[in-house]
């Protein structure tokens, strides 16, 4: 694996866990603002642009590497936004 792979793995990877955490952001702010705050839009659209991100990243590393290979990358996802989650959004 080139040095340039592995940064593609982790930009998605990051990308990804990004977007969850500001789209989770987003919609805790809709309790007090609602759907029409425009904090809310730019929110839900960067959270959008970065899934979009991640999607095709992906999309391209399957072409170059087996699903055997990238998807424990992928699995680390779910560690990491664990972990931002409890710093981040002071969640336990």
């Amino acid at each position: 694996m080139s040095f340039l792979a592995f940064f593609f793995i982790v930009v998605s990877l990051v990308s990804f866990v990004a977007a969850q955490l500001i789209l989770k952001r987003a919609m805790v702010a809709t309790t007090t603002t609602g759907f029409r705050d425009a904090q809310f839009v730019w929110k839900v659209t960067a959270a959008v642009i970065l899934m979009t991100i991640s999607f095709f990243l992906t999309l391209g590393l399957l072409q170059r590497f087996d699903l055997s290979y990238l998807y424990p990358f992928q699995g680390l996802s779910v560690i990491f936004i664990t972990l931002t989650a409890a710093v981040a959004l002071k969640r336990s």
